[in-house]
């Protein structure tokens, strides 16, 4: 793959449809869809909004690399209903196999000020525990995802220490998942989430699940929007089109993040079986994640890596490949597809492989992120819909009709992890 054209073509690519405000149905894009440029301006800065009154150390001001993308932003309330020819191109272009994949997406005042207070909430409450009271909270059988028989190890919800993630052994993190209120739940897809008591973290559960509420209510609404960019074409059936379909996400197995990294620079320059990141490479395994931060640098992507439809491959650790850093922008989240969505559009749409990478540090100062993980029911059919292009690069099984339970069981045999009988199948 020639990583340098493609830098080329991000920075000769042209502004798609209109410019903001001169239809009153076109869906807002700041800058222009299609318009996705490569900042080289190692001066340019972005203040972090909020966050800079708090005067949190590596968060006041975020100075971009040459190697920076510049992404496009869509916002809800410029969205019409339904969505103009446009605004879909516009859209498609963004997170077909030719766009970065990931975008930013506009938050209302309610949303920015739940999401504000959950993330300070997590870093006041949560990850100041003692280790021994997190540890209560582990993640373990109780909480694993059910499908087929077994639980799933390192799934769902609980406290995972740093190192103690299966899947990322050698993350320097800790993390915290918050799933459904199983009560709630018929046929939860995976085990009540541990909280802390509130005692020790007062208010804690609260502001999660307030904010948790919205995340679903905007979920619902970009899923729907999607749904519609991937069978935009003339002649397409919606109906055989599952991301339509509210019952393969009405007990949805979504999971609320609060991921605190530690303040050490990542190895890169290693081995691959000694490299250490934030977060090593990987593509999310779900539909879409929400991602919200506390501003701090880290988050890059590689645009240019076609991808496999696997989660986690050996590849994905290439030295040749070219990463560009994402920046926080304030009232925002940060948006990428998963391998469900790039499976479910038969390889039309882009999981985007990604990283976190913690450089050297001039203070003590942790990076605090929130991904919102959304995920269709564990035993949902996801019947891919045939519209890539001639020449798209293709997912393993993209033409497959299977469950993301069924895939999360496949990957957890093939890495070797140890599956439990749940005695409830």
């Amino acid at each position: 793959f020639g990583y340098s054209s493609f830098g080329r073509r991000l920075l000769e690519s042209r502004p798609i449809g209109k410019e903001v405000g001169t239809e009153p149905n076109m869906g807002s894009i700041e800058p222009p869809m299609g318009s996705v440029n490569i900042v080289a301006n190692e001066h340019h800065s972005v203040v972090a909004g909020e966050f800079a009154a708090d005067n949190i150390p590596g968060t006041l001001e975020q100075v971009l690399s040459p190697n920076t993308l510049n992404l496009s932003s869509i916002d809800p309330t410029n969205v019409s209903d339904p969505p103009s020819k446009e605004t879909l191109e516009s859209i498609r272009n963004l997170i077909n196999q030719d766009g970065p994949g990931f975008f930013y997406l506009r938050m209302n005042e309610e949303e920015e000020q739940a999401a504000h207070a959950a993330l300070h909430s997590s870093r006041d409450q949560l990850f100041p525990l003692p280790f021994e009271d997190k540890q209560k909270l582990a993640n373990g059988p109780e909480q694993w995802f059910r499908y087929g028989g077994y639980r799933i190890p390192a799934s769902g919800p609980g406290f995972r220490a740093a190192g103690a993630d299966a899947n990322f052994l050698r993350d320097q993190r800790e993390s915290y998942n918050v799933g459904w209120d199983t009560c709630r739940c018929p046929d939860p897809p995976y085990g009540a989430t541990p909280w802390p008591d509130e005692a020790s973290a007062p208010g804690f559960r609260s502001v999660c699940e307030t904010y948790t509420a919205l995340l679903l209510k905007r979920s619902h609404w970009l899923r729907k929007l999607l749904a519609q960019v991937m069978t935009m074409e003339e002649g397409k059936n919606d109906e055989l089109n599952g991301l339509h379909d509210d019952k393969l996400f009405d007990r949805s197995a979504y999971l609320l993040g609060f991921v605190r990294y530690q303040p050490v620079a990542s190895a890169l320059d290693l081995p691959q079986n000694q490299q250490k990141f934030g977060i090593a490479p990987h593509q999310d395994g779900g539909v879409f994640t929400l991602l919200y931060t506390d501003g701090s640098p880290g988050l890059q992507v590689c645009p240019s890596w076609g991808g496999t439809g696997i989660h986690r491959t050996s590849t994905m650790h290439d030295k040749e490949l070219q990463w560009y850093d994402v920046p926080f922008r304030k009232g925002h989240w940060i948006v990428n597809l998963g391998t469900m969505m790039s499976r479910w559009s038969s390889g039309l749409f882009k999981a985007t492989l990604h990283r976190v990478v913690i450089k050297d540090q001039k203070s003590e100062a942790a990076r605090h992120s929130m991904p919102f993980f959304y995920e269709p029911n564990v035993d949902a059919e996801v019947r891919p819909v045939v519209v890539a292009r001639s020449g798209t690069a293709s997912p393993v099984g993209a033409t497959r009709t299977i469950t993301p339970g069924q895939i999360a069981l496949d990957m957890a045999k093939q890495d070797g992890l140890a599956l439990v009988r749940d005695g409830g199948a």
